[in-house]
């Protein structure tokens, strides 16, 4: 595969399963790229290719997940919160199985009793 550049366009032929070995037809150079997280300021437009290096590469091994802006206090409560959540819903389905096992075992009582009546 090909690339060759014209002016200010880079022409390239449509990918394919065979391509293995590109070849740039261009001077690309540290003096003229752009490493990840950088930022151009002061340029109208910008033409790039992009480079895939992997993962061993300085700036990938370098960068690091986002710290969490939740402090101890929050995590904890959010814990505490998800555990109370769950230990009402257990509560829950128990007290409605065992409304629905009273109802089959003692018929005879009334299932509605309000203000003592019948």
């Amino acid at each position: 595969v090909r690339m060759t550049v014209d002016a200010s366009l880079l022409k390239s032929p449509p990918p394919n399963a065979a391509a293995t070995n590109i070849q740039i037809e261009s001077q690309f150079h540290i003096q003229n790229s752009v490493l990840r997280g950088c930022t151009l300021r002061n340029t109208q437009w910008a033409l790039g290719v992009v480079l895939y290096t992997g993962k061993e590469t300085k700036v990938a091994m370098n960068t690091k997940p986002t710290p969490s802006k939740l402090s101890t206090l929050d995590k904890l409560l959010n814990r505490a919160l998800i555990v109370l959540m769950c230990g009402l819903f257990v509560l829950t389905v128990v007290s409605d199985a065992l409304a629905i096992w009273w109802r089959g075992h003692f018929f005879y009582l009334p299932a509605n009793v309000t203000n003592g009546s019948v």
